[in-house]
Order: C-alpha cells, then structure tokens, then sequence
C-alpha cells in the first residue's frame, strides 16, 4: 500500500506543478475495479497534457529503478494529447486526462462517482 500512496502523491505533485485542474481522485471500492485509484485531471491544451504525460513517464521510470518490483512493471498509455484524452495505466492507479470539452462530453466523473470514493484536489 505504501508504494500505491507514494506513487498517487507523485502523480497529484505532478498534475498540480503542471497546472492542470479539477484534479479528482477516486478511490475504488475493494473487488469492484481492476486498479485502486482512478485520478482524473483536465488541461487547458495538448502542450499540457504531452508536457504531464512526459513527466508521469520519467517519474514511473525512476520509482521502477529505485523499486524494481512488479508494482511499477510495465505502464501503459492510451490515446495521443491531441485528441484531447489521454489514459495513462500505472497498474494500481489509472490517470485519465482530459482536455475541458472532452471531459464534459465524455462525464467520465458522473460514473466514477457512484461507484467509488471521491476525493477533490
């Protein structure tokens, strides 16, 4: 667990240095999900979210060389900064960042909401 707190502290440092907003974390309840946290951010632009995705990418990668264990092994990603949402799977946490209108297009939140407990950032 401690490894699943440091790493969601990294990812909230992350997003808050990068200035995106409406940072939310949700965290799932047990035996409901396949992750423990779901964090959801948005950004004002492609620039931002490349910019957080390059940061989540080197702070992964470094956790993985200081703690070679499963829990950091191999992270994915889904979809490109451009189309204005990106998914970044980090194994027990699973970062959505979404650009404003796609976020309110998509209500990604409403979902999360019933079945999880939110903490607003």
């Amino acid at each position: 667990m401690e490894s699943v707190d440091k790493l969601l502290d990294k990812v909230i440092k992350i997003a808050e240095d990068k200035k995106a907003t409406d940072i939310r974390v949700y965290k799932t309840h047990e035996g409901h999900s396949v992750t423990e946290f779901f964090v959801v951010i948005s950004v004002a632009n492609r620039i931002q979210a490349n910019a957080i995705e390059n940061d989540f990418d080197s702070t992964v990668s470094q956790m993985m060389q200081n703690d070679p264990t499963d829990f950091y092994d191999h992270p994915k990603r889904s979809g490109k900064p451009e189309s204005g949402w990106v998914v970044l799977d980090l194994n027990s946490i699973v970062v959505h960042v979404f650009q404003d209108t796609v976020r309110d297009y998509y209500n990604l939140d409403e979902l999360l909401e019933t079945r999880a407990t939110v903490f607003h950032h």
